[in-house]
């Protein structure tokens, strides 16, 4: 009795010893594959944000200046209303470059 469950114990360590060897075997041939194609899917990705992020701060930069030429604008031109006239303050100007 005790001798047949050590064969049947046997047998058992056998089979797993061929499933593992086989499915070892599949790993070291699929592993490589699935590694290559990750890298590339992440190369995409980091790619893709890079670009994203390019054009994003591109277009926060280009409505930065253009929020500052305003407000230089607004505060370097003195307009009037009434006379329709704006007058180019040169020595406030002058001022703020040179400080």
């Amino acid at each position: 009795m005790i001798l047949e469950y050590f064969f049947q114990l046997e047998k058992e360590l056998e089979r797993a010893k061929k499933t593992y060897a086989a499915l070892n075997a599949q790993l070291l041939d699929e592993l490589p594959q699935l590694y290559m194609m990750s890298l590339d899917a992440v190369r995409d990705c980091v790619s893709r944000l890079v670009t994203a992020q390019s054009s994003y701060y591109n277009q926060a930069l280009n409505e930065m200046f253009q929020l500052l030429a305003v407000s230089l604008a607004s505060h370097y031109w003195k307009c009037s209303l009434e006379n329709g006239q704006c007058i180019l303050d040169v020595d406030n100007i002058l001022v703020k470059v040179l400080y």
